[in-house]
């Protein structure tokens, strides 16, 4: 399956350094632009498959209908769960890098760390609430793109699932598993 996003959902909470359209394509700066945007598009396609899996289940996320991705993927905002979760995963692996003697961070010069845990805990919880948002909207619909939502998708996913009464007899439907618990920074840890 191609990519459901690109580099541009990548703004605002969830801006990643150096994603900007750069004019000149001759500078160094715009060959560094380039080699971040291929970097990101590689955590994408890494973390796909698997934002989806815990998303949809294990038999439609292999081949979602049209109807399940606009859920998932607003192409007019530039807005998607599945952008938070491969924030966090590159936030989270680039934390430190690797060298000979052991795990490093790196720091410039003139510079104030800031603790990236705050932002991966923030684009986490954000999408947990996108993620409940889908479900809740499957949930309602029963039948999204030809799937039923409850025997399609809700049974098989690794998830509890608790119904709540909500006024007038809607019920709302609460999940529980990887992708659907709020998180804070300190469940980031590396």
């Amino acid at each position: 399956m191609d990519n459901l996003i690109d580099d541009s959902y990548f703004w605002g909470k969830l801006r990643i350094g150096n994603i900007v359209s750069i004019t000149t394509q001759n500078t160094a700066h715009a060959k560094a632009v380039e080699e971040k945007k291929n970097e990101i598009t590689g955590y994408i396609t890494r973390y796909q498959s698997k934002f989806l899996k815990m998303l949809l289940g294990d038999e439609v996320y292999k081949n979602p209908p049209q109807a399940i991705i606009d859920l998932i993927v607003d192409s007019k905002a530039r807005i998607s769960p599945l952008a938070n979760y491969v924030f966090c995963m590159y936030q989270i692996e680039n934390m430190s890098f690797a060298t000979p003697s052991g795990e490093k961070k790196l720091t410039a010069p003139d510079t104030v760390e800031e603790d990236v845990r705050f932002k991966v805990a923030n684009a986490w919880n954000d999408m947990v609430d996108l993620n409940q948002i889908i479900h809740q909207t499957m949930y309602e619909a029963q039948t999204t793109g030809g799937k039923n939502y409850l025997n399609d998708i809700l049974d098989n996913m690794d998830v509890c699932v608790e119904y709540v009464l909500r006024g007038n007899k809607k019920q709302t439907i609460i999940l529980e598993g990887a992708i659907f618990n709020k998180r804070s920074k300190y469940d980031f840890n590396k």
